[in-house]
């Protein structure tokens, strides 16, 4: 069985980090997400870890396994455009639920999607709140046994880790 394990971050390249550890530690790129609101004063994670746009990146180049790492998981961050929140960075399985999100009686995209994501309302608007706050939001979907290894690396990575129950 697998966990959903979060960690919020107050800073882009605490959470690089935290993702180049993570994919050096086993953990596959396509297990993490990661969301943060766009914002000029903030340093672009795309200039920190040097990947292209998914639009930039040769279509061969995912088919023959050239992208990979934080590279790979990386290539997939898009930009959205989220009510209330304005434009939010997103990689990851998560950025997919997100895009699809609709609005539900007045809930926000963001709240949707993480509900449908299998959390609930009152953990999911504490994350949209950290992410309307500046702070960048990090999930992983991991191995019971591997979630201590999650764990360690958000704290190495000076993140406020948050477990969540076996899902």
């Amino acid at each position: 069985m697998d966990k959903k394990l979060v960690a919020i971050f107050k800073e882009e390249p605490e959470a690089v980090q935290a993702i180049e550890r993570l994919t050096d530690e086993g953990i596959p790129a396509h297990n993490l997400s990661f969301l943060v609101r766009e914002r000029e004063e903030a340093a672009d994670i795309r200039i920190l870890t040097g990947v292209q746009e998914m639009d930039q990146v040769p279509p061969a180049a995912h088919k023959n396994g050239a992208v990979t790492g934080v590279s790979g998981f990386l290539t997939g961050l898009g930009a959205l455009a989220v009510p209330g929140l304005g434009r939010l960075l997103a990689a990851g399985p998560f950025a997919d639920a997100l895009n699809e999100a609709a609005i539900a009686d007045g809930t926000s995209p963001l709240v949707t999607a993480l509900i449908e994501h299998g959390f609930q309302e009152d953990e999911a608007r504490i994350y949209e709140a950290y992410v309307k706050d500046g702070h960048v939001v990090l999930i992983v979907q991991a191995p019971v046994d591997e979630a201590g290894k999650v764990l360690n690396v958000f704290r190495r990575s000076g993140a406020v880790a948050m477990e969540r129950e076996t899902v």
